[in-house]
């Protein structure tokens, strides 16, 4: 496991709270000055990222601790140091290490004082934008402190993970992908409306129109029906119209009307290569359809007899 640590400025010298983890076999209670010293506790790989002040701020803390001390000194003489008032170099140098490591399971620490939803909600946006094969986990500290506690009464945090804002921005990352485009990146996903937006797109685009219509199309209508999530509501709203765009092709009675819709479509999705291929094969189609309904090829064929 790789971890990637956000350093804020939470934490005292002279206090120790507790922190709270729990895993499916147990829980764990530990006594530590803040996040930095809990994980630091740890026999990982560390990427340290943070403000200035957060280095100076927890280097402070940790100066009676010489294996902390000179892990986080280590960092702090190589430090590419965030602007507190600027969080897309954050996200930039998250995005940057992310790209560059090579570990199965990557962990961002969020605790120390990078709790807002919605920068939270932009990390994991950001995450997902990337083809990840990584199993990449967000955890913070949740204060469950009693209210209104004196000052300088030491804190209990519970470490909460935060797959869901991932899974969430990654799912909505793909969504738009496919409403943009029609087609669905190949990343690393469990999720079954995901799964039947693949087979859908791949069919699409292999040009087999008996899967889509029969199997693909349905299965992915039964799996928009299912999926309740609601930060995607306006996402999966739209690739029901899309749907249905494509039930309106299903619907028509002839082969070449077929593919004049399927044309037509694809020229709204920007795919003027495949919109020209699918009205070149529209022309074939009617002219048959065309000579069929009037008998002309009846005819001719009479003639040449």
């Amino acid at each position: 496991m790789h971890i990637i640590l956000i350093l804020g400025t939470s934490g005292d010298k002279s206090i120790k709270h507790t922190y709270i983890f729990q895993d499916k076999q147990q829980e764990y209670r530990n006594k530590r000055h803040n996040s930095t010293d809990f994980f630091l506790s740890l026999e990982q790989q560390y990427t340290i990222l943070g403000t200035k002040e957060s280095f100076e701020h927890q280097l402070k803390i940790f100066a009676d601790h010489p294996k902390y001390y000179a892990i986080l000194e280590h960092f702090n003489n190589q430090a590419h140091y965030i602007n507190p008032n600027d969080p897309e170099t954050l996200f930039d140098k998250i995005l940057e290490t992310l790209k560059s490591l090579t570990d199965k399971t990557i962990l961002i620490d969020i605790t120390h004082g990078f709790r807002d939803q919605p920068l939270l909600a932009t990390l994991a946006a950001l995450i997902a934008k990337v083809n990840f094969q990584n199993k990449i986990q967000l955890i913070y500290a949740r204060d469950i402190s009693p209210t209104n506690q004196p000052p300088q009464t030491p804190k209990q945090y519970r470490y909460e993970m935060l797959d869901e804002y991932i899974n969430i921005g990654l799912k909505s990352f793909l969504l738009t992908s496919f409403i943009q485009t029609l087609t669905i990146p190949k990343i690393n996903i469990q999720d079954k409306l995901i799964e039947m937006l693949q087979n859908f797109s791949q069919d699409l685009h292999k040009n087999n129109f008996n899967n889509l219509f029969s199997t693909s199309l349905e299965s992915l209508k039964t799996e928009l029906q299912k999926d309740k999530t609601k930060a995607l509501e306006e996402l999966i709203l739209q690739i029901k119209d899309i749907t249905n765009d494509f039930e309106t092709i299903k619907s028509k009675k002839y082969e070449y009307e077929k593919f004049y819709e399927m044309a037509t479509l694809m020229l709204a999705k920007n795919y003027y290569l495949i919109a020209a291929t699918y009205a070149t094969e529209t022309l074939p189609r009617y002219i048959k359809h065309y000579f069929s309904k009037h008998n002309i090829l009846t005819q001719n064929a009479k003639k040449t007899k």
